[in-house]
């Protein structure tokens, strides 16, 4: 006799099989569509805004009201890739965006600041030699640039005495050349100096200023380990290494202004975190950099902000003291060029009469306001942007600095007075929003396709234009 099997019962009972598809009618489930982040909403609405300034600054250059070549840089553009001056920056790049996130946090206080500067050197080096060595000298070789009035300093009292009378270009004045009318007495002052000592020509001039351009880099890293801890200094160490804004660290003199403020700030960073003696001498030698900063470029005033947001950071109980000794540096600074005879004020008035007679003052300012936005993002790179679209997940140790560099491009950039050139106008400013990238590290790290991206931006931004400076 024969046992009739029953059919299969599907259900959940033990050994059953349960059919992903149902034979009867069903509901279909509807598809998800993943929504892009805010990083990848902020780094193309960024893109769009590059795509719009390089057209529209094409229309405007093509009717000689731009003077800047390649807007919205200043440069020429580029009919042929130089595929093998690539090859440095390209070894460069992939070295760091390998190594640096596994190296970085084994490194301690003093090796990873150190590190972080011989990378961003070699970094600067490896993009600005894309054409030879030669384009290293080549932008201090201009007529209109400080060396070019080095020799006409003399001694250095008469020379600060009669500085602000040579700014404004009239028909019985020797005027100053276009940069040294630009800024304070400061800058030519220690192109004299160095050329005093020895080091004068362009060979020195482009070692030093790019040696004190990287070097900020680690002064960025020193303030991050003071407001944040070693761990997010190792976060934010290979980030630096690869700012495209070394670009223009190798070689303008606004290497010097960033270095300048870099370290004052760092000190400052410190003496807000420390204690004592030595935290006290932190905060007057910080105070006495920020201040001959001044006197550098009259454009590094809104860095008061930046200021601001340091020693907030450190938290009210040490904000008062270390304020009243940066202030004490700063004032020193000023007494000591207003006893030499040079005021600051007649200075930057002198100044804005001089850029009024130049061809800054007729670009339009609309189109400055927003293409200066456009390049400072370039500069700081897409980190940096995507950094700032998680602003909350940043500690308050960076937000504040972080806060005070965007408050300080606001100002700079809706005063007018920064009509194009931003690129190495606010390099001093760019670091300070690197900060930000640490936003959208993962263990600690920033992860390497944003490394990867900091280094193609600026990689590709040589490609397509020979820069200027």
């Amino acid at each position: 006799m024969f046992l009739r099997r029953r059919p299969p019962r599907h259900g959940r009972r033990r050994g059953t099989y349960r059919p992903i598809v149902d034979s009867g009618p069903s509901t279909p489930t509807p598809l998800r569509v993943r929504r892009p982040g805010a990083p990848a909403v902020v780094v193309g609405l960024w893109a769009g805004g590059l795509v719009t300034a390089v057209l529209a600054g094409r229309a405007l250059d093509a009717r000689g009201v731009l003077h800047l070549g390649a807007a919205p840089l200043t440069g020429i553009p580029r009919g042929e890739v130089p595929w093998t001056g690539l090859l440095l920056p390209g070894t460069v790049a992939a070295a760091l965006v390998v190594l640096g996130p596994r190296v970085a946090p084994r490194l301690g206080r003093v090796a990873l600041p150190v590190a972080t500067a011989v990378a961003a050197a070699a970094w600067a080096l490896a993009l600005n030699t894309v054409d030879g060595p030669g384009a290293l000298v080549a932008p201090l070789t201009s007529p209109h640039d400080y060396l070019a009035d080095v020799d006409r300093v003399g001694n250095a009292p008469a020379f600060l005495a009669t500085f602000t009378e040579q700014v404004v270009r009239g028909p019985d004045v020797d005027a100053w050349t276009t940069h040294v009318a630009g800024h304070p007495p400061g800058a030519l002052l220690l192109f004299w100096a160095a050329d005093r000592i020895g080091l004068g020509g362009t060979t020195w001039a482009a070692a030093l200023l790019i040696a004190a351009g990287s070097s900020a880099a680690a002064a960025v890293v020193v303030a991050a380990r003071s407001l944040a801890g070693p761990r997010t200094a190792a976060a934010v160490a290979p980030l630096l290494a690869l700012a495209p804004y070394a670009l223009w660290v190798a070689t303008s003199v606004d290497a010097a202004f960033l270095a300048a403020s870099a370290w004052g700030l760092a000190l400052l960073a410190v003496a807000v975190r420390g204690s004592g003696r030595a935290a006290d001498v932190a905060a007057l030698a910080g105070g006495l950099l920020v201040g001959g900063g001044l006197y550098l470029s009259y454009g590094l005033v809104p860095l008061g902000a930046v200021v601001a947001g340091v020693l907030l950071a450190g938290g009210a109980a040490r904000a008062g003291r270390v304020g009243l000794l940066a202030a004490a540096g700063v004032l020193a600074v000023v007494v000591a060029f207003a006893t030499a005879g040079f005021w600051w004020l007649d200075g930057f008035a002198a100044t804005r009469v001089r850029w009024a007679q130049g061809v800054g003052s007729e670009r339009p300012y609309l189109y400055a306001v927003g293409a200066n936005l456009v390049v400072a993002g370039l500069a700081a790179g897409p980190a940096a942007l995507a950094g700032l679209s998680r602003f909350r997940r940043l500690t308050v140790g960076l937000r504040l600095p972080v806060g005070g560099a965007l408050v300080a491009v606001v100002l700079a950039d809706v005063s007018g007075l920064s009509r194009g050139e931003v690129e190495r106008i606010w390099l001093p400013f760019l670091p300070w929003l690197l900060l930000a990238g640490v936003a959208v590290a993962r263990d600690d790290r920033v992860p390497r396709p944003w490394l990867l991206a900091q280094a193609a931006v600026a990689v590709v931004a040589t490609v397509v234009v020979r820069m200027t400076w």
